[in-house]
């Protein structure tokens, strides 16, 4: 094992991250190797240095201490511990054929550590490694400035959170307890434990909200990307604008001072086994080739996809902004409302959807109608997609989807992601439809909102254009469904699985008309999340199950633009099964 991976485990051990898969390879580990054993004693050491710090800070900011001794959590214990009776107690521990919390055992009388030792425990931003590092500069107090001219090096923020940097860089620390940073220049390699308390990056063109992941981000004159090999994180535009949760294998990118902030993916790179190679933690093991990775996927990505769509979306962009200075502001009301008829917008080219409702689409125009002296039935038309979810309500099983073929390519892969699950399937010939089933046959189906995405591949495997297009499935629209009529019920706030929330700008005369919209989620005292709205209407996924938000009371806010105010909503989640507490 290398020292990187060592040194990873040792101090992930001591900031309490540890998954059980990694104890038992510390443990391993430190059996069978004695640099192992060497660098565990290092950081004992570090750590023994950091609670005495701690401690005399605590003591001073007391008041003036009994001579020799300080009260801590309780009980009174010698003022600083000897380092030798840590690493005693870490030998101990090892020698005993197991891994466990490591507490400090104080000797029979104080001893006084080295005055640098005391200030390098105390630093907020340590070094822990480096390779070729020139002209580092660590900051003092927080918030502060950290450089690095040249090189590479690791360090350590006392939340335990990791940067890896690579000069030269420009970073800084905007918040006392480190948790927000500014990265300037240069390009850095994220590690946050599940129990540290998150971390902020902000660049100049974007801004991203950790949410216990390994993430790599760049910036400098030619803009801002970020990669994402583990976890989540949520990207948001410099102005506040939600861009989305990327996952690994998703990032984000932005040209220099660009508002428009991309959500990327894995689709342009040629070679996906080598993001597989480097995704998880594998990343940490290899910083410099994770980052390289990051800005191949980055370039072709861009190269892919941004040309031929920029200019269209800026375009779109200022017309949708000149719009929103224009229109009249009307007051918010959450009282009913009918809304007066209006033209059809067009809609943007997107991935066709025939059938995704039994009424979906039908063209009553009769050449000659006239002449002949025929007329048609009446037909019930839904003229505005934007402004009516059920272009995107699938109300069968069977669903055709039906797209066309870009001339340059070889080969398409359609991808369909929902909450409970992804499907992927491949196109090696000139097909222009599909028939897909949302779910398994003779099934109940479950309320689910799909993305899908349809990429094109030239003969060289290249990715030279795709389609996107969202359909939900949601309840009563395959037959019956429950309705409780008293407002007050437990299913209006009460939530266990997966949730699909409707959302329609139409709702109140105040935002009839707004573009796009944002959904934001907090937890009583946990995570927070914004999500911005691709469109004036339809439907939203929030996954609940295996994505970090845990158990509690959730605060709901529907916003569109036009008003600050908006729709609000607060539900609980209680936890099922067995829970139980052990002291």
């Amino acid at each position: 094992m290398d020292e990187a991976r060592i040194r990873l485990l040792v101090g992930a051990w001591f900031d309490g991250a540890l998954t059980a898969e990694e104890k038992a390879e510390m443990e391993a580990v430190l059996r069978s190797s004695r640099r192992a054993r060497s660098l565990f004693w290092e950081e004992a050491e570090a750590h023994a240095l950091l609670a005495e710090a701690g401690a005399r800070q605590k003591a001073v900011a007391a008041g003036p201490p009994v001579a020799g001794t300080c009260v801590r959590a309780g009980f009174r214990f010698p003022f600083f511990a000897r380092r030798k009776a840590v690493v005693a107690a870490a030998a101990a521990l090892l020698l005993g054929g197991g891994i466990a919390a490591l507490r400090l055992v104080p000797p029979a009388a104080p001893v006084r550590p080295r005055a640098a030792a005391a200030v390098f425990a105390a630093a907020p931003v340590r070094l822990i490694r480096q390779t070729g590092m020139q002209g580092l500069e660590l900051p003092a107090v927080l918030p502060g400035s950290l450089r690095l001219r040249q090189g590479l090096a690791a360090v350590r923020l006392l939340s335990g959170v990791e940067l890896t940097l690579q000069g030269p860089l420009d970073l800084t620390f905007e918040s006392a307890n480190g948790v927000e940073a500014r990265l300037e220049r240069g390009r850095l390699l994220v590690w946050v434990p599940p129990r540290a308390n998150g971390l902020i990056i902000r660049t100049r063109e974007l801004e991203a909200w950790d949410i216990g992941t390994v993430f790599s981000v760049s910036a400098g004159a030619t803009g801002s990307a970020l990669l994402v090999f583990k976890g989540q994180v949520q990207v948001m535009e410099s102005n506040g604008d939600a861009v989305g949760l990327c996952e690994a294998g998703e990032g984000a990118w932005a040209g220099a001072n660009d508002r428009t902030v991309w959500k990327t993916s894995l689709d342009a790179l040629k070679d996906r086994g080598a993001f597989t190679a480097m995704q998880g933690d594998a990343a940490l093991k290899s910083p410099v080739a994770a980052m390289d990775l990051a800005r191949r996927i980055q370039e072709a990505w861009v190269g892919a996809f941004t040309p031929q769509d920029s200019a269209r979306m800026q375009e779109r962009r200022k017309q949708l902004a000149a719009e929103r200075a224009a229109a009249a502001r009307v007051p918010f009301s959450k009282q009913a409302w009918v809304r007066p008829a209006a033209p059809a917008p067009q809609q943007e080219g997107n991935m066709k959807t025939k059938s995704a409702s039994a009424t979906l689409v039908a063209a009553a125009l009769l050449m000659g109608t006239e002449a002949a002296g025929v007329t048609s039935p009446s037909v019930q038309i839904y003229a505005t997609p934007p402004r009516g979810r059920i272009w995107e309500t699938v109300r069968t099983n069977e669903v055709p989807l039906v797209w066309e073929w870009m001339p340059d390519a070889a080969r398409a892969r359609l991808e369909i992601a929902g909450m409970n699950g992804t499907a992927a399937v491949e196109f090696d010939e000139r097909t222009t439809n599909w028939l897909w089933q949302a779910f398994a046959p003779q099934t109940a189906p479950a309320e689910d909102v799909y993305d899908l995405t349809l990429a094109f591949y030239g003969t060289g495997g290249e990715a030279i254009g795709g389609l996107t297009s969202r359909l939900a499935i949601v309840a009563g629209a395959f037959g019956a469904a429950t309705v409780r009529a008293v407002t007050n019920a437990p299913e209006w706030s009460r939530v266990r699985e997966n949730v699909v929330i409707p959302y329609d700008a139409g709702w109140a005369a105040a935002t009839d008309g707004a573009p796009t919209g944002s959904l934001m989620i907090a937890r009583a005292g946990g995570m927070a999340q914004t999500n911005a709205l691709l469109s004036s209407s339809g439907y939203f996924g929030w996954k609940l199950r295996g994505s970090g938000w845990g158990y509690g009371t959730f605060n709901l806010f529907l916003n569109f633009p036009g008003t600050e105010e908006g729709w609000d909503a607060a539900l609980t989640r209680v936890a099922e099964g067995l829970i139980f507490s052990v002291r």
